[in-house]
């Protein structure tokens, strides 16, 4: 971690969290406790690059919240070092990692950050908008299960000892409306959050 006269790095965790799962909250844990950075703040994703469909702005910004409520409960050390960065929502626009990494570098200049991605995202990294510049600010990259960090580039530091994300969004999405249980992928206040607004059960 930085000392006090270096800038504080903050990883830039973006996404969908359609929902927010258990993985969302593990990640940022690791990050923390092994002090790769000294703060981690979510990025909620607005209009997706690859033209994902994702739910409303409103319930997805709400499980966030719920789960930096969970955070502040189950960790309270890391309750002030991870919050929700709502920029992109926003901005009534295709959000791009690269556009937000430069508005924010130039909104905190105090700040350097990097992007997290998941090792799923390695492979096609190359088509993302500017991938060199998104590469010259640094990625972590976190094993998800089934894809290799392949091919890893100048600029991405590989988070070997991170734990293995077994759970998607998409997973969580598709136990909601085939009412399967869900209490092992998402914090018990998501679940619930989900129950009441009946989301997911339409495709």
């Amino acid at each position: 971690m930085t000392d006090s006269s270096e800038k504080k790095i903050v990883a830039l965790f973006g996404g969908s969290f359609d929902p927010p799962h258990l993985a969302h909250q593990h990640i940022p844990y690791f990050l923390l406790a092994k002090q790769f950075v000294d703060q981690v703040w979510y990025v909620p994703v607005k209009h997706h690059p690859f033209g994902k469909t994702v739910s409303s702005d409103t319930d997805r910004l709400e499980m966030l919240k719920l789960v930096l409520q969970d955070v502040q409960q189950e960790c309270p050390e890391y309750g002030q070092r991870v919050r929700v960065e709502t920029l992109e929502l926003e901005q009534d626009k295709t959000s791009y990692t690269i556009e937000t990494l430069e508005a924010l570098a130039a909104k905190y200049p105090e700040y350097d950050f990097r992007w997290v991605v998941g090792s799923d995202n390695v492979a096609q990294f190359k088509q993302w908008d500017r991938y060199q510049d998104i590469l010259n600010f640094g990625l972590f990259v976190y094993p998800r299960q089934g894809y290799e960090p392949s091919p890893l580039l100048a600029g991405m530091t590989y988070l070997s000892e991170a734990p293995i994300v077994a759970v998607s969004s998409t997973a969580v999405r598709q136990n909601v409306k085939a009412q399967v249980d869900i209490s092992q992928m998402v914090i018990p206040s998501v679940a619930e959050y989900i129950r009441l607004h009946g989301l997911y059960l339409q495709s």
